[in-house]
């Protein structure tokens, strides 16, 4: 690997030197925060939810879970509003 500052003779050439290694950092900076923040939004629990029910949402029949949530409830209605048999106290 060779020098590239070798050859600098002057200071003029060394603060262009200097301001060009500076605009490399900061550019690099800037894409390392990127990619930082692109990792951290990727792993967030919201987007990992998101995620996860986008991939497997077509493996189930929302309107079969609906139906059976409908039932289930209009099961425990009914059963609630009939008198019960053989429960009654009388005093």
């Amino acid at each position: 690997m060779s020098n590239q500052y070798a050859s600098i003779k002057t200071g003029k050439e060394l603060e262009a030197a200097i301001k060009s290694v500076r605009a490399r950092r900061r550019k690099l900076e800037t894409g390392i925060t990127a990619d930082a923040k692109g990792v951290w939004n990727h792993y967030k629990p919201s987007n990992l939810v998101s995620g996860f029910v986008q991939q497997y949402t077509p493996l189930f029949s929302w309107t079969g879970i609906g139906l059976a949530i409908v039932r289930g409830l209009k099961k425990r209605i009914a059963a609630s509003a009939k008198p019960q048999k053989g429960k009654l106290k009388i005093k």
